[in-house]
């Protein structure tokens, strides 16, 4: 499985800093990031059965401080590098 996480304890403190006016901001852009890449994902993952664009999930975590981008296809990881002499060094 690939994952891709966004947030930091960093941001979190930042707002404590800030105040609340931001924190739906960061809110707002972690999802939409997390949402871009999965879209993004998909629309370039090939489609055999389809199993692979299904496969890719975002969790909201953290309040919505932090996104995880999942594939939960197995052979995602071939997809993505190759395999044999086809594989990115």
């Amino acid at each position: 499985m690939s994952i891709t996480q966004f947030g930091s304890n960093k941001l979190q403190r930042a707002i404590e800093r800030w105040g609340n006016s931001v924190l739906d901001d960061a809110k707002r852009a972690v999802i939409d990031t997390a949402n871009l890449i999965q879209s993004q994902a998909r629309a370039l993952a090939p489609v055999d059965t389809g199993y692979l664009r299904q496969s890719i999930e975002v969790e909201v975590l953290d309040g919505g401080l932090k996104a995880v981008v999942t594939v939960g296809a197995e052979w995602a990881i071939y997809v993505e590098y190759g395999t044999g002499i086809y594989a990115t060094k």
